[in-house]
């Protein structure tokens, strides 16, 4: 109340004054800027001063903080004489100029001073800053330099209109411009400035920048331009309008060579870089002459031994590139490749990763020996051990680039690229850990303890075929001199087209087999599938697979089969690749922005099953990674599912929220296959969570195990369709003739069909392969990652398919370490051997046997052999059974096979051993070994069995539905 009455008597007797110019900023709400303003001479009387000061006191009073200081402000006023006006009034100013230089040391007077005093005070200073010089420009110029060290009070005082440039005429005239042009510098960096900015404000700083003569002026002026270019895309427009651009070009021709330039370069890299990724009217910036300017300052820097700023320059050299329309000409006379020859000595990884860049930037303009130069530069940095993630991924970038030049030029970047990534991973091979890390316990763990996926010498043959056959492909051929004679004309004419053609397909096998070869090293290993990713093989494959029209010739004409798509083996291994790569979620978003979205949402359709289930596989990895991160995310940012895309599955509404997932997220691994890839049940456990019994969720999983030689689909087609005549990995096995997938999706639509592939080869001349405890920790690590033991499952297994089953239901009891496995033992309700050997096959023992004369059986031929161990194994399941906890159905074979021309037919399990002494047992008395699991058609026994089992099967699962769920 009290100081509500002292307030108005205040209001009342200064109401005359308020008439004055000089006081018109007056008023209560501002009572300690008005006191800025007042002169000895314009405070008629003592009392009103005394009055004056106590309302200020008491206003400020508030905060008890400041009294003591407004205290000594009042002393100042007091003190000044009254009579000698011209005196009393420089006096008064400096005293004032003096007391806000103090108050500006401290934080929480500056938050008072701002907050009473605000602009007026901030603008008075300003002024005071430019005035001649005397105690109070020195008094005004220390309290902004306090003001500028703290950044909330520095973003205030910037944000004036003309502040700016009356800090920049302050730093001309000031007598200590280091102190000032520092705080400057700091607190430029740490602020933002207002996103309109005045026009002025901005005419007279490119004016400064342009004429001054002083270089920490001129530094400033760069870096305001550059702040203001950084508050927002309007500031960029007006500056490109106002001809900033041929004004850095001229502050940087004039910074060239001089002493102490690398601040005023360093901004201008930042002013010019801000501006020409964020200016929407890069047309008026004038982009070419900063070219030259940009390597100057970058090749100084490296010169002075900053690669920071080096780096810098080259990173924004390479962005201007990038934006001019006519690249070529505007590098005409600028030698970029001398300076990059020069800089790629050097150790430093950030100007490393700034060359990469500006390379990708010259792709298209570089010749072809530069381009193998650099090609083989940037495949050392990308492949040593001690480049880090970001630079290899930089590396990889420029590498795609490199690769994207049509023609014969591009493609062998991408085939020294491929043959490269072989070779390093090749150098890190090592034996199977799960094999490695086992006590040896016998001559077999002997034989098998070095095996690995893949053998080092093998894959640098491959990588070295691969560069050899890519440098045929891409090589203008003609004829023999010696049949040149021989040849019509027309034929000579067509020659190179024709033998181009020729060696592209013969290419193709090469690189299908090097990424075949890609695929089995990184397949166990999490580690080397992220470390391909960041080595680039996304665009790589994108390359390979995707752009082969680029592959024209010399001159120009295009075979025909140059714009086919790519071989159909090629475009397994694409996509088995790509599946192992989206297991990894860093490398989701460079798959899901790419072109191979649409590519693999039209193979998930391809009549071939490999290639179908590897797209399938994909997509399913891809939405199972978003759909987990989208449950983190606003609805809004939420994209639309990649199968619904594809019209292969429903979405969810938009405006219901994302359900929680249900169990672990989706990994479909190598080697596991989908013989429905479109079935809406798979999407469902992507988007929902591998133990959801949302309706469209499976109720039980068919794992299909193909035996010694078999495929994850050729094992299970029918008899009467055989194999395509194409050569090895290009063989085609039709979804139409693989009966699961036609004929056992329809009969039980609620049952999720999946196929197992693993090494199997008869012999290690053929291939190595783990042994057999070896693949069985495999496929159960597979396995659970699929959702597999999250409900009921059935297992159907041919010949060793079998007992790698066996071995596994047999480790899943009794593994306690990991309940994952011992969920696939626990919730297996049914299991159906084809010809399996059950107690062993005489025929491994008779392998085994010829290893003393020279013959290699696989470690898989190995585990065949008959001994107490596949007794006890057998006799688990038996217990199983018996107790009713798992349904079985076995058949045997009737007819012997033949498997060597050279060799009589044989049976290579005999009934006996066909026979585990449980459950249904039938012999096919019309099928050889390979034809028991190959049914005629829907009516065939060995079909219709199966269908009744898994039909009993789900009969049991529903009279007991808890029994549905996972235990």
């Amino acid at each position: 109340m009290v100081l509500k009455q002292r307030l108005q008597a205040l209001r009342a007797r200064a109401r005359p004054l308020l008439e004055r110019p000089y006081l018109t900023a007056f008023g209560i709400g501002s009572t300690a800027a008005s006191v800025v303003y007042l002169t000895p001479e314009s405070i008629p009387s003592r009392s009103l001063k005394g009055t004056l000061f106590g309302a200020a006191d008491r206003f400020l009073h508030t905060k008890a903080a400041v009294a003591d200081l407004w205290q000594s402000l009042k002393d100042r006023v007091t003190s000044a004489s009254v009579g000698k006006s011209a005196s009393a009034s420089r006096g008064f100013a400096t005293s004032i100029a003096q007391q806000l230089s103090i108050w500006s040391e401290h934080t929480v007077t500056q938050d008072r001073l701002l907050l009473f005093g605000g602009q007026f005070v901030l603008d008075w200073l300003l002024d005071k800053a430019l005035s001649a010089a005397g105690d109070d420009q020195q008094a005004a110029e220390q309290a902004l330099i306090n003001l500028l060290r703290s950044e909330s009070s520095a973003s205030a005082l910037l944000s004036r209109p003309e502040a700016g440039p009356k800090l920049l005429e302050a730093l001309e005239r000031s007598r200590q411009p280091a102190q000032l042009q520092q705080v400057l510098q700091t607190a430029l960096q740490g602020i933002t400035l207002p996103p309109k900015a005045s026009l002025d404000d901005l005419r007279l700083t490119i004016n400064v920048a342009k004429h001054t003569q002083h270089a920490a002026a001129r530094t400033i002026a760069v870096q305001l331009l550059g702040c203001w270019a950084e508050a927002s895309v309007l500031n960029c427009g007006k500056l490109a309008a106002m001809q900033v651009g041929p004004a850095l070009t001229q502050v940087a021709a004039a910074s060239s060579g001089q002493p102490d330039s690398q601040h005023l370069q360093h901004q201008l890299c930042r002013t010019m870089g801000v501006l020409v990724q964020a200016c929407s009217l890069k047309h008026l910036l004038g982009l070419g002459p900063w070219l030259q300017h940009l390597l100057l300052m970058a090749a100084d820097a490296a010169a002075a031994g900053d690669t920071r700023q080096a780096a810098m320059g080259l990173e924004v050299f390479a962005v201007c590139l990038k934006q001019l329309p006519d690249m070529q000409g505007a590098t005409r006379d600028i030698n970029a490749c001398a300076l990059l020859d020069h800089l790629a000595s050097t150790k430093s990884v950030e100007l490393q990763h700034a060359i990469a860049v500006v390379v990708a930037a010259l792709s298209p303009l570089l010749a072809q020996a530069q381009r193998e130069q650099w090609t083989d530069r940037l495949l050392r940095w990308l492949c040593r051990d001690q480049t880090d993630e970001a630079l290899r991924y930089t590396t990889a970038g420029a590498l795609a680039a490199l690769a994207e030049v049509p023609g014969a030029d591009g493609l062998q970047v991408a085939g020294k690229w491929l043959g490269e990534l072989l070779v390093t991973l090749s150098m890190q091979v090592k034996p199977h850990h799960s094999i490695a890390a086992a006590p040896s316990a016998g001559e077999e763990d002997r034989q098998i303890l070095e095996t690995v996926a893949v053998d080092p010498v093998f894959a640098r043959s491959i990588a070295a075929e691969l560069e050899t056959s890519v440098m045929r492909s891409t090589t203008f051929l003609l004829p023999d001199p010696d049949a040149l004679e021989l040849l019509h004309p027309a034929a000579l004419k067509a020659y190179p087209a024709a033998a181009a053609a020729v060696e592209i397909v013969l290419a193709d096998a090469i690189i299908q087999k090097a990424l075949k070869v890609l695929c089995a090293l990184i397949s166990p290993d999490p580690a080397k599938q992220r470390w391909l990713h960041l080595a680039g093989m996304v665009p790589l494959l994108q390359r390979l697979t995707l752009q082969r029209s680029l592959d024209t010739l010399g001159d120009g004409n295009l075979p025909a089969l140059m714009a086919e798509p790519s071989a159909l083996g090629l475009q397994r291994q694409s996509a088995r690749m790509l599946a192992l790569l989206a297991s990894d979620p860093a490398a989701q978003p460079a798959i899901s922005r790419s072109a191979w979205v649409p590519w693999l949402q039209r193979a998930v359709h391809s009549e071939d099953c490999a290639l179908a289930s590897n797209a399938g596989r994909t997509l399913l990895n891809l939405e199972s990674a978003r759909f987990a991160l989208s449950r983190r995310l606003p609805l809004s940012q939420v994209e639309a599912a990649f199968s619904h895309r594809a019209g292969i599955s429903w979405l969810l509404d938009e405006e219901e929220a994302l359900p929680e997932q249900e169990g672990p997220r989706l990994k479909l691994r190598d080697g596991v296959h989908l013989f429905c890839p479109t079935a809406a049940h798979h999407h469902v456990l992507a988007q929902r969570g591998c133990a959801t019994t949302a309706p469209g969720a499976p109720t039980v999983d068919v794992v299909f195990v193909h035996g010694i030689q078999g495929g994850a689909f050729s094992t299970w087609r029918a008899e009467r369709a055989a194999l395509s005549r194409q050569p090895n990995e290009g063989r085609a096995v039709s979804r139409q003739i693989c009966w699961p997938g036609v004929w056992l999706s329809a009969d039980a639509p609620k049952a999720r069909l999946l196929s197992m592939k693993y090494a199997a080869p008869v012999t290690a001349w053929q291939g190595e392969s783990l042994p057999v405890r070896g693949t069985v920790e495999q496929l159960l690590d597979r396995l659970t990652a699929a959702g597999v033991g999250q409900r009921p499952v059935v297992f159907v297994c041919h010949s060793l398919g079998g007992l790698l089953v066996k071995e596994m239901l047999a480790k899943a009891f009794q593994d306690t370490a990991k309940p994952k496995h011992k969920q696939v033992g626990e919730n297996t309700r049914g299991v159906v051997f084809y010809a399996c050997p059950n107690t062993g096959s005489w025929m491994a023992d008779w392998g085994w046997q010829l290893r003393f004369v020279g013959a290699s059986p696989s470690a898989s031929i190995m585990h065949l052999r008959r001994g107490k161990h596949l007794e006890d194994v057998n006799q688990t399941l038996q217990q199983r059974h018996e107790a009713g906890l798992l349904e079985v159905l076995s058949f045997g074979e009737g007819l012997p096979t033949r498997i060597s021309r050279a060799l009589p037919q044989v049976h290579i399990v005999p009934p006996e051993n066909a026979n585990p002494g449980y459950g249904d047992y039938t012999t096919m008395v019309d099928a050889d070994h390979v034809n028991t699991c190959k049914p005629l058609d829907q009516s065939y026994e060995s079909y219709t069995r199966l269908r009744d089992f898994l039909l009993v099967v789900q009969h049991k699962l529903d009279e007991n539905p808890e029994q549905q769920h996972a235990l």
